[in-house]
C-alpha cells in the first residue's frame, strides 16, 4: 500500500476520494443533526397539542362527575390513540389511572411532560396529566426517518465516490501523462542524449511551462556540451602547436642541427605564449566560478587609455596602422580596476590592429558624463560578417579559422574582456559591417 501511493496518479485519486468522503461525512452529520432538531421540535409541538386536547376532555369528565372514578377506560383509549403511556393523578398526587400494560415498562416519573388540570387559572387543579417522554408513534416515525436518511446518505455517498473516481481518472490522466513523458525525457537526458525534447501540447498552463523549461534547459545543456567539446578540442590544438615547436627545437639542439643561440629565443617565445594561454584559461575559469577578483579604486580612465595606446603603438607602427586616442586629453576620474580595464583595452586594440591592413586606422575614443563612461575602439579594417558576430565572444573562436596564434590570437581575449566589463557592472557590444570596419563599445559606471 505504501508503494502504491508513491504514484502521483494514485495520490491525486486518493485526494479526490478523501475530499469526497469528507464532504459526504460532513453532509451526513449536518443532515442528521438538522433532522434530529426538527423532529424534536415537531414532537414537542404535537405533545403540547395532544396534551391540551386531552386535558380539556379530562376536565370536562371531572366537571360532569366531580370524581375520577371510572376514568381508566377512557385514559386507555387516549393512550392507544396517542401511542404513549398516560398517567393521571388527582389533586393529592395519587395515581387514579395508569395505562401501563407490561410490568417491565419503566416506572412512572414525575419528570415526564405534564399538564395541570384546572377549570380556571385562579382555581386549584383537580389533577395532573402525565405523558411518557416518547410515544410509540413518535419512536416509530423517528426510526423510519433515520433509516430513510441513512439509506439516502449511503446511496448518495456511493454515487459521490463513483463520480469522484471517474472525475479523478479523467483529470489526472492529462496531468500524469505529460509528467511521465517529462520523466522519460529526463532519463534520456541523464543518460547523455541531450537531443531529446518534450513534445508540448497546444494547451497552456504550468505543465506547458514545465515542458518548455525542460526543452530550454536541454537546449542550453546541448549547446554547453558542444561548446565544451569545442573548447577541449581547440585548447588541445592551441597547446599542440607550441609543444610541437618546442619538441622540434629541443631535438634540433640535441642532434646539433639547430644552434642553441638560435633555438633559445624561439623556445622562450613559445613558452611565453603557452604561459599566456594558461593565464587566459585560468582567468576564464575564475570568471565562470565568480571568483575573478577586482581591486576597485579611483583611477583616471583617460590615463589608462593613453597608456594602452602607447603600449600598442609599436605593433601598429610595424603593420603600418595609424593608432590614436580621442577624448582622453583631460583627466576622467572613476572607480575601477585599472589593470583589468587595461587588459580589456589591450585585447580590443590588439584585435583591431590584427584585423587592419596597412594605412588603416584604429581609434580609441572616450566619452564621459556624470554617471557613465563610454570607450569605443573603432577600426577601418575588414569588419565582421553578420553571421559571425554572435560568436565573437565565444571562447577560442576566430573569425578566420586559417589564422594562426600569431595573426589571430588564441581566441580568449574577447571572452575575458566581456567577463571583466560585466564584473564592473558594465556592458560591451560590437557594431560591424563587413568591409567597413568594426566598433567595440564599452560602457562602465563611474560610481
Amino acid at each position: 500500500m505504501r508503494f502504491a501511493f508513491r504514484s502521483l496518479r494514485a495520490r491525486l485519486m486518493f485526494a479526490f476520494l478523501a475530499v469526497t468522503v469528507a464532504a459526504v461525512g460532513t453532509v451526513t452529520i449536518v443532515v442528521f443533526q438538522s433532522a434530529e432538531r426538527e423532529v424534536a421540535r415537531y414532537e414537542r409541538l404535537i405533545n403540547q397539542l395532544e396534551m391540551t386536547r386531552m386535558s380539556h376532555w379530562l376536565i370536562g369528565y371531572y366537571t360532569a362527575r366531580d370524581t375520577w372514578d371510572g376514568i381508566q377506560p377512557f385514559v386507555d383509549e387516549m393512550a392507544v390513540m396517542l401511542g404513549a403511556r398516560i398517567v393521571l393523578t388527582d389533586r393529592t398526587g395519587r395515581i387514579v389511572a395508569d395505562t401501563a400494560q407490561d410490568p417491565s415498562e419503566p416506572r412512572f416519573s414525575r419528570t415526564w411532560p405534564s399538564r395541570s388540570l384546572t377549570h380556571y387559572p385562579e382555581m386549584d387543579p383537580v389533577g395532573t396529566l402525565h405523558v411518557s417522554a416518547e410515544t410509540t408513534i413518535q419512536a416509530t416515525f423517528r426510526r423510519r426517518l433515520e433509516a430513510s436518511i441513512e439509506y439516502f446518505v449511503w446511496v448518495a455517498g456511493a454515487l459521490a465516490v463513483g463520480v469522484a473516481i471517474l472525475v479523478s481518472t479523467a483529470m489526472t490522466r492529462p496531468i500524469t501523462a505529460p509528467i511521465r513523458e517529462l520523466a522519460r525525457c529526463a532519463r534520456l537526458a541523464g543518460a547523455g542524449d541531450l537531443t531529446v525534447r518534450v513534445e508540448m501540447s497546444h494547451e497552456s498552463g504550468e505543465l506547458h511551462e514545465l515542458a518548455s523549461a525542460f526543452n530550454t534547459m536541454a537546449t542550453e545543456l546541448e549547446t554547453a556540451a558542444t561548446r565544451r567539446s569545442h573548447l577541449v578540442e581547440n585548447t588541445a590544438h592551441e597547446f599542440r602547436t607550441p609543444l610541437t615547436n618546442i619538441r622540434g627545437y629541443v631535438e634540433g639542439i640535441r642532434d646539433k642541427v639547430v644552434p642553441s643561440d638560435v633555438a633559445v629565443p624561439i623556445l622562450l617565445e613559445e613558452v611565453t605564449l603557452m604561459s599566456r594561454l594558461v593565464d587566459d584559461l585560468q582567468d576564464l575559469a575564475l570568471a565562470d566560478a565568480g571568483a575573478l577578483r577586482f581591486v576597485i579604486e579611483e583611477h583616471d580612465i583617460a590615463s589608462v587609455i593613453r597608456h594602452a595606446v602607447r603600449a600598442a603603438d609599436p605593433a601598429a607602427t610595424a603593420k603600418g596602422v595609424r593608432l590614436a586616442a580621442v577624448g582622453a586629453e583631460q583627466p576622467v576620474p572613476c572607480l575601477l580596476d585599472a589593470n583589468r580595464i587595461a587588459q580589456v583595452l589591450h585585447n580590443l586594440i590588439t584585435n583591431a590592429i590584427t584585423s587592419c591592413r596597412a594605412d588603416d586606422t584604429v581609434t580609441v575614443a572616450l566619452q564621459a558624463d556624470s554617471t557613465d563612461i563610454e570607450i569605443t575602439v573603432c577600426d577601418t579594417g575588414a569588419g565582421i560578417s553578420t553571421e559571425k558576430q554572435p560568436f565573437v565572444f565565444d571562447r577560442l573562436y576566430r573569425g578566420d579559422p586559417s589564422r594562426s596564434r600569431t595573426t589571430g590570437g588564441s581566441g580568449l581575449g574577447l571572452p575575458i574582456a566581456k567577463h571583466i566589463v560585466e564584473g564592473h557592472d558594465g556592458t560591451i557590444h560590437l557594431e560591424s559591417d563587413e568591409g567597413q570596419g568594426t566598433r567595440f563599445i564599452v560602457r562602465l559606471p563611474r560610481r
